[in-house]
């Protein structure tokens, strides 16, 4: 039984991780029936893969940064909190920012490493999935029925415009 697993492991791994060159150790293997596999990484995808994830660590924290000043503009200064405004606009801001940035990508043959910055991090960062639930659960609970579908429908048709607008502007 494990002789098969650790066939079919191995040749989805080599299937997956064609980037990787891939070692067993196989007195690991005969030792531990557990399969022990340790990916020897390429230098140069090493190094291209760590500038993209510091690019996507600083983009996220600064999109994270943003999401939370317009939050606490919105709620605390401006808008008081009746509806979810804040991750209403947010997320619609960073769709609209999402499809310029993939637009601005094409146009402009921005690096991986700009795009992701911009794409993944800063975008991912300053939009929340997981706010847009819990808000809409909360609504829910508090019997704000008409409310809840009404922001669900216009935070998804919204969302999809303003992303579709941005590639349109971005070209």
């Amino acid at each position: 039984m494990s002789q098969k697993l650790y066939i079919i492991t191995t040749h989805c791994l080599k299937s997956i991780f064609s980037q990787f060159t891939l070692q067993i150790n196989s007195t690991v293997i005969e030792k531990n029936p557990s399969i022990f596999i340790t990916f020897a990484i390429r230098k140069s995808f090493k190094q291209s893969m760590s500038k993209i994830l510091i690019c996507i660590f600083l983009g996220g924290g600064t999109g994270s940064l943003l999401r939370y000043c317009m939050q606490m503009a919105l709620h605390e200064r401006i808008v008081p909190y009746a509806f979810p405004w804040a991750t209403f606009t947010v997320n619609i801001l960073g769709s609209f920012l999402i499809g310029l940035f993939y637009a601005w990508s094409a146009r402009f043959n921005l690096s991986t490493e700009i795009r992701m910055l911009l794409t993944t991090g800063l975008c991912g960062g300053f939009t929340t999935f997981s706010t847009f639930s819990n808000d809409g659960l909360i609504m829910l609970k508090q019997g704000f029925y008409g409310e809840f579908f009404l922001y669900i429908l216009l935070s998804v048709l919204l969302s999809i415009m303003a992303a579709f607008t941005g590639g349109v502007l971005g070209r």
